[in-house]
């Protein structure tokens, strides 16, 4: 990731020669640096260190728009993108006027940058996970999982996003970001597993310690693996496992998706859809997010409420899809691989409740917790209806005791259903990609 200076100095250069010949022109700077290091077998393995920058240059001519992008980022690499944008732009049918590019915008702006992430080196990562190999043999269990520090615009797999934009109309933004996440497993000798995970901007945020004493306190819990009836069953979900409940919510909460009809709030703007105590929004200045203020075009992010209440509100509005339907644009365009571009809700904040996992869990006379979700595919968008397996991190609870581990279980269900049954909401914690309370809820479960 470049400093704000020089990537403005970048971008400047870009628009100059993107704009020429074209009626508007827009330039995007992405990627940045991933750092890993990765344990197994209580054995850490070589870190790895992933740098990827990407140009995207995006023009505009008679109501044709072009995008391309180039990893190229010298003058000539600058220049032969341009024209490549321009000369497809110029063979394109020429249609009516579209939206265009989105004029200058007032951010809210999120501090996520932490300069301990730029020294959070190899020896570091290595430290800790050397701490917690040491722990887990100290007890008899194996260790495996990973110490990922980002900088920049950059996911785990290496997918870039954006940090810095500019177009004619004299819009120019940029957001550094940092992200340091840990993630580990202890496996005991029957085969059974604990798991935990956390993320932040800020490596002082991320406590190694006290996850690892979670995680060899539920790994150490004893009895053998049992295996479940199908049925239903009284469970308390982590916040990894809501998380990745949520996961589906996203890229079918957008405008595009509602007015297809392919969206669990297409039809229902004004009814019920959940329980009354679920509130789900989308705010990017959460302080557990701390995301991006501006989307793929630059267009300000804004807090939409997406159920207040259990009742269907939203959806989230690209400029293009808020100018198509007289709605204000909310900022929330995107660009997926399999789908384009579109509209997402990137940062999911659902609200909790004032209880701890403890207190769920020792509220439970008896039940499961779940700790970790698994394969997760949606079958049904318009329902929400999910199927899946658990996977490390669950344990059978009776009478308000972790009293043994739990085999993976699939599972099916409707998410709008299993949302309008919520007993009790726990606090909130970040965890796979979204702000999210433990809850407590009825599950209907079969044996894998």
């Amino acid at each position: 990731m470049r400093a704000k200076e020089e990537a403005f100095r970048i971008l400047e250069a870009a628009l100059s020669v993107a704009s020429s010949g074209v009626d508007e022109a827009e330039v995007c700077l992405g990627g940045g640096d991933l750092a890993v290091t990765t344990f197994a077998n209580n054995v850490v393995q070589p870190s790895q260190e992933h740098s990827f920058e990407i140009l995207t240059v995006r023009v505009g001519s008679k109501g044709r728009m072009v995008r391309l992008s180039t990893t190229d980022l010298s003058s000539q690499g600058l220049r032969e993108v341009a024209t490549q944008a321009r000369n497809r732009a110029e063979h394109l049918p020429e249609r009516a006027r579209g939206v265009g590019l989105p004029e200058p915008q007032s951010y809210v702006q999120t501090d996520a940058y932490d300069p301990e992430a730029e020294l959070f080196r190899a020896l570091e990562r290595t430290a800790v996970a050397g701490r917690a190999i040491i722990a887990a043999h100290q007890q008899g269990l194996t260790a495996c999982g990973q110490i990922a520090v980002r900088r920049g615009s950059l996911g785990l797999d290496g997918s870039p996003g954006i940090y810095a934009i500019a177009n004619t109309r004299g819009l120019l933004a940029y957001h550094p970001e940092t992200r340091v996440g840990l993630r580990l497993a202890l496996r005991n000798k029957s085969g059974a597993s604990s798991w935990v995970e956390d993320e932040s901007f800020a490596v002082s945020a991320l406590e190694p310690e006290a996850m690892t004493k979670t995680a060899l306190r539920r790994a150490l819990i004893p009895g053998e693996l049992r295996r479940l009836e199908a049925g239903r069953h009284t469970a308390v979900l982590e916040a990894a496992a809501v998380g990745a409940l949520l996961g589906p919510v996203s890229l079918n909460a957008g405008a595009t998706a509602y007015a297809a009809g392919r969206s669990f709030l297409s039809g229902r703007m004004g009814q019920a859809i959940t329980g009354r105590n679920i509130n789900l929004h989308d705010d990017h200045s959460h302080p557990l997010h701390r995301g991006r203020p501006f989307d793929f075009e630059g267009v300000a992010k804004k807090r939409v409420t997406l159920i207040e209440g259990g009742v269907a509100r939203g959806p989230v509005h690209s400029l293009e899809s808020a100018v198509r339907t007289g709605a204000h644009a909310t900022g929330h365009r995107i660009w997926d691989p399999e789908v384009g571009e579109t509209e997402s809700a990137t940062h999911l904040v659902m609200d909790g409740g004032s209880a701890t996992l403890s207190d769920l869990v020792g509220s439970t006379g008896r039940g499961l917790l779940i700790g970790r979700i698994g394969a997760l595919e949606l079958i049904d968008p318009r329902q929400l209806l999910m199927t899946g397996t658990t996977q490390e991190g669950c344990f059978v609870i009776d009478g308000g005791e972790l009293v043994a581990p739990l085999a993976p279980t699939r599972f099916a269900f409707s998410l709008l259903e299993l949302l309008g049954k919520v007993e009790a909401l726990g606090n909130v914690s970040w965890a796979n990609g979204a702000v999210v309370p433990s809850l407590k809820v009825e599950l209907p479960l079969f044996a894998a």
